[in-house]
Parts: structure tokens; C-alpha cells; sequence
């Protein structure tokens, strides 16, 4: 696929209105199809994948809507269509066992870009969400840096069971946490994008600031759930969400 798709700056706005729509298929079934609108679509056994065209840039299609079934787009769970298995991280070596952690633990990653807010699940509803886990005997881990520091400590302080990595986790050890973890919920940050490409069920949590079309994480069991307001998006929705993982 990735052969594929660095050809796309070259060809977009060489419109031919003399040209016919070219199909091409690759070695993993992806089919290339040009046009001179101009656009193009990337598809792979009838699910789209990647479409240019003078609407602009969509990623994926939408599986699945709220319960009602009435479209509203930030109630939408969102998978990861471009997931391609030989892009996982199964080189990545990294020694975790100083962090003594239980056979059964969850990531838990509650920070984000300090100046963008809006993406970021409040620390109570994390904290509300590991004592859930805690109490079914899954032990919340939670990962982040200095600048998430007040919310990680708030957690701890709600749910003692939690175990804070606060500053202690290096790139390749997130990789193989998320190996171990039964599963992981977070906000629209760069971690996740680790632990759901390190094969981990995870769940991510997206507001009107971003767009998971453009930005969720890519792995074997991911999906997303996006408010206009994440303090809307209630604990019991996301345990909904991370059980349908």
C-alpha cells in the first residue's frame, strides 16, 4: 500500500480530461483508481480506504452510529481501515520488570498537547474509569509526562490501586506494556498511536478539536469515540466501547 500512496502529491491536479480511469492492483489487494476529476480512491476488497477529490481528503468509513442510529459525527465509532500488519513493532525489545506490574493491567493515558485541552477525557473521569477497572481486577497503569503530572496524580489519589509510570516510561517500553496490557483508553496523543500499533485493544478518545478520519491510531483492534466536548463522554460509554474492542 505504501508504494502506492507516495504517488498521490505527484498526481493530484494532473487532471486529463483524454485520460481514462486507471485501476491499478498491488500485492495486498489494494486497487489504485485515478481519475480526471481529478480524484483518487485507494480501496481493498470493496472497503474504501483513502479518497482524494475536490471535497478534500477522507480516510476509512464509518462502521457503526450511536444506538439510535441517527447520524451525528461526534457519536461515531470509527475503525482502523489502513492497519497493515507488516507495519508492527514486534523488533521492539525493552525491559519492563522493574515496573512490577500484575499479570492483569489497562494503559491509561490521560495527557495530550498542554495547548490543545479541548483533546484531553477530564482526570475525573479517568479516575472514575480506573477504579472501575481496579474493582474488576484489572490494575490501571497510567503513562504520561511532567506536563500531565496533575492529572495523573489526581487518579492515584482517586483510585490508590493505579500505578503511575509518570516520567519513567521510554518509547520502546510503552511498545511492550502495550504488548501485556489487556487493553488501553486515551486521549488524541502520541502514545497511542504506539500502543495501538503494538497490537493492544485500544480505545481513543477524540473531540471537535481533531478528526479521528485523519488522526486515530492504526492497529488490529482500535476504535475511537468522539464528543464536541469530551466532559460529555461519559465513563459508562467508554466501557461500553472498550468491551466491543
Amino acid at each position: 500500500m505504501r508504494r502506492l500512496l507516495w504517488l498521490v502529491p505527484l498526481l493530484w491536479g494532473c487532471s486529463d480530461p483524454a485520460r481514462p480511469t486507471i485501476a491499478v492492483l498491488d500485492a495486498g489487494g489494494a486497487q489504485l483508481e485515478l481519475s480526471d476529476a481529478p480524484s483518487l480512491t485507494l480501496a481493498r476488497d470493496g472497503t474504501v480506504l483513502l479518497r482524494f477529490d475536490a471535497a478534500g481528503f477522507s480516510l476509512g468509513l464509518v462502521s457503526s452510529v450511536s444506538d439510535d442510529h441517527n447520524y451525528d459525527p461526534y457519536r461515531l465509532e470509527v475503525p482502523s481501515p489502513l492497519y497493515d500488519p507488516p507495519s508492527d513493532l514486534a523488533f521492539v525489545r525493552a525491559d519492563i520488570s522493574g515496573f512490577g506490574l500484575p499479570a492483569r493491567y489497562a494503559l491509561l493515558v490521560a495527557g495530550g498537547s498542554a495547548h490543545r485541552p479541548a483533546k484531553r477525557w477530564p482526570a475525573g473521569h479517568y479516575a472514575e474509569l480506573a477504579q472501575r477497572l481496579a474493582a474488576e481486577g484489572v490494575t490501571p497503569v497510567l503513562l504520561g509526562g511532567e506536563a500531565e503530572r496533575r492529572e495523573l496524580e489526581a487518579i492515584t489519589a482517586a483510585c490508590p490501586e493505579a500505578v503511575s509510570l509518570l516520567g519513567r516510561t521510554s518509547l520502546e517500553q510503552i511498545v511492550v506494556l502495550a504488548r501485556g496490557a489487556e487493553l488501553a483508553v486515551g486521549n488524541d496523543t502520541g502514545p497511542m498511536h504506539l500502543i495501538a500499533a503494538a497490537g493492544c485493544p485500544s480505545l481513543a478518545l477524540f473531540s471537535a478539536a481533531s478528526d479521528p478520519a485523519r488522526t486515530a491510531p492504526r492497529g488490529p483492534r482500535v476504535a475511537t469515540l468522539r464528543r464536541e466536548r469530551l466532559a460529555d463522554l461519559t465513563v459508562e460509554e467508554v466501557r461500553q466501547a472498550v468491551e466491543r474492542l
